[in-house]
């Protein structure tokens, strides 16, 4: 398939409901950012699955200061969620983000003084002002479905390759490394690749720019346990 040809299932903000098995909860933390079909990438996969765009971090990674409920999956810079029925369901607990864990905790002393006491105020102003710019953002979307991939420089070329290094690596996940020598340039290119909590590869998705183009959000499958995994290069 030529690299400016998109298949027909790639669809830019998709309804909620379709994404998110509980989109009343979801909704408060994520913005659906775009929905394909992996068969339309891969020839031994298939089911929807999403990229999604969260609200936070409001500064830092996500997850930063919410340690305490780091799971394996999710962690600094990373989420995931389990795929049922080609929907998403979240893997952490809700004090995994800020706006939910400052509820029951203080800013810690790490923040510093001069906006520690606003600090709370701050995150909770942060999810409004982003969840109001993806609003408009989803308003201004036209029928032309192709025209607005394009706009949005979502390229085929991005989805079914191999994981390059990138700034994502630099935070702590566990990782499988690939090494391949150039020979025409004598270059030596990384692919990275997280691992399972038992050990196993995830599958490469692809990569998409948040709507606000705030950073790359790279996409990992694992067929076996039906998990979706983000993380984000911040540049």
């Amino acid at each position: 398939m030529p690299n400016t040809v998109l298949p027909n299932a790639f669809r830019l903000a998709p309804p909620p409901e379709q994404v998110f098995i509980r989109p009343d909860f979801h909704t408060q933390y994520f913005h659906p950012l775009l929905s394909l079909e992996l068969s339309d990438i891969f020839n031994d996969l298939e089911g929807p699955i999403h990229f999604i765009d969260p609200i936070e971090p409001y500064d830092g990674y996500i997850g930063d200061y919410t340690k305490a409920f780091h799971t394996y999956y999710c962690r600094e810079n990373w989420i995931s969620f389990k795929i049922v029925d080609g929907r998403y369901e979240f893997e952490g607990a809700e004090e995994f983000f800020e706006k939910s864990y400052w509820k029951t905790h203080e800013v810690p002393d790490t923040i510093h003084e001069s906006v520690r006491d606003g600090w709370k105020e701050a995150v909770n102003d942060y999810y409004l002002k982003k969840s109001a710019k993806y609003d408009e953002w989803r308003a201004a979307l036209v029928e032309d479905m192709s025209a607005n991939l394009t706009k949005h420089e979502i390229k085929r070329d991005h989805f079914g390759g191999r994981p390059h290094e990138a700034n994502w690596i630099c935070t702590e996940f566990p990782l499988s490394i690939d090494k391949e020598d150039e020979k025409a340039s004598g270059a030596r290119k990384s692919f990275y690749y997280p691992l399972t909590e038992d050990g196993r590869r995830f599958r490469y998705i692809g990569f998409v720019e948040a709507f606000d183009w705030s950073c790359a959000i790279h996409l990992f499958y694992d067929p076996k346990e039906k998990r979706a995994l983000q993380t984000f290069d911040w540049t």
